[in-house]
C-alpha cells in the first residue's frame, strides 16, 4: 500500500473538525489565549514605562556629570588652560562640556554699597545653561551679541538678595566698577545650586570688562554613563596638564549607581516574566 497524503485543502477541513465539533472550547480556548496575551501585554508594559519613568528622573539627578575644579588654598591659585573645554571635548565618551570662572569683582545696587560677599561673579560660557538643564525664569540667556556686552543673568538666589524680580525695565548692577544691564533670572538648578548664587556675565563681556583673563575655574562635563568613570580618570591631566595632581573631579553620584541597579533589576524581571509566560505556554500547548 502506497502512503496517502492529505492535501492542502483536505489538512484545513480536518483542522476545521474540532472548531465545529467543540465550538464551546473553541470559543473558550480562543478566549483564554486572548486574554493571556492582553495580561502578558499590559504586566510587560506596566514595568516597562515604570523603568523610563525611573530612569529620567535619576537622569535629571546628573548621574552623566562631572564636575573640576582646582584644589582651594593653592599658591599660586591653580587655574586651568584657556583651551580646557575644547579639550575636553575631544575626550571620546565626552558628550558635552563648559565651563566658568570667577571673576574676583565686586557687585552692589549702586556705587557705595557692596555685595560681593554673598553673590558670586561669574564669567560663563554660552553652553552652560543648556548642559545643566537650567532654565531662565524671566528675560534670556546670553547670546551671541549680549555676552560681549554689559549684560548680567542672576541666579535665582542672587536676584532675591539683590532685590531684582524682573529683568523688564533694565535695572543694573554696579559690577567692578562698572554697570551691568540685568537681561535674565534663572530657575533655580539642582545640578549645579552655586550657580543659584551667582550673577553670570558673558565670556568675552568678562574680558573686555572686567579684565577676566580667559582661564576656567570650574568644568561641568557630561558622558555616556558607562564611560563616566574613565573620563573622571583622564579629566586632570586634560583641564591642567602640567598638574593633574591640583584638579579636584567630583565622584560619580549615588544616583548613577541607583540607575545601574535598577537597570539590572528590571532586566532580571523581564527574563522572568519572559520565562512563565514560555513555561505557561508550553503546558497549555
Amino acid at each position: 500500500m502506497r502512503a496517502a497524503r492529505l492535501s492542502p485543502a483536505d489538512i484545513v477541513a480536518l483542522g476545521l473538525v474540532g472548531l465545529r465539533v467543540r465550538r464551546a472550547r473553541a470559543a473558550l480556548s480562543a478566549l483564554g489565549i486572548a486574554i493571556g496575551i492582553a495580561t502578558m501585554v499590559v504586566v510587560m508594559g506596566i514595568p516597562a514605562s515604570s523603568e523610563q519613568a525611573l530612569m529620567r528622573d535619576l537622569q535629571r539627578l546628573g548621574t552623566d556629570l562631572l564636575q573640576a575644579s582646582a584644589l582651594p588654598d593653592q599658591q599660586p591659585p591653580a587655574a586651568f588652560d584657556e583651551r580646557a573645554t575644547a579639550m575636553t571635548r575631544r575626550i571620546g565618551p565626552v558628550t558635552g562640556a563648559s565651563a566658568m570662572a570667577n571673576t574676583h569683582s565686586t557687585i552692589a545696587r549702586n556705587e557705595r554699597a557692596d555685595n560681593a560677599a554673598a553673590t558670586t561673579v561669574l564669567a560663563a560660557e554660552p553652553g552652560i545653561l543648556d548642559l545643566l538643564d537650567g532654565t531662565v525664569r524671566a528675560g534670556r540667556w546670553f547670546d551671541a551679541t549680549t555676552e560681549t556686552f554689559p549684560a548680567v543673568v542672576l541666579g535665582a538666589e542672587a536676584a532675591g538678595r539683590l532685590g531684582i524680580q524682573d529683568p523688564a525695565g533694565g535695572p543694573q548692577l554696579y559690577i567692578g566698577r562698572r554697570w551691568f544691564t540685568v537681561t535674565g533670572i534663572l530657575d533655580p538648578i539642582p545640578l549645579a545650586p552655586e550657580i543659584d548664587r551667582a550673577a553670570l556675565i558673558g565670556w568675552p563681556a568678562a574680558k573686555q570688562q572686567l579684565g577676566f583673563d580667559g582661564r576656567p575655574t570650574v568644568m561641568y562635563v557630561r558622558s555616556h554613563d558607562s564611560a563616566v568613570e574613565t573620563v573622571r580618570e583622564v579629566l586632570p591631566a586634560t583641564v591642567l596638564p602640567q598638574a593633574p595632581g591640583l584638579v579636584r573631579v567630583t565622584r560619580p553620584s549615588d544616583a548613577l549607581a541607583a540607575k545601574r541597579a535598577s537597570e539590572t533589576t528590571f532586566s532580571a524581571l523581564f527574563l522572568g516574566m519572559a520565562g512563565v509566560a514560555l513555561l505557561v505556554g508550553g503546558r497549555r500547548a
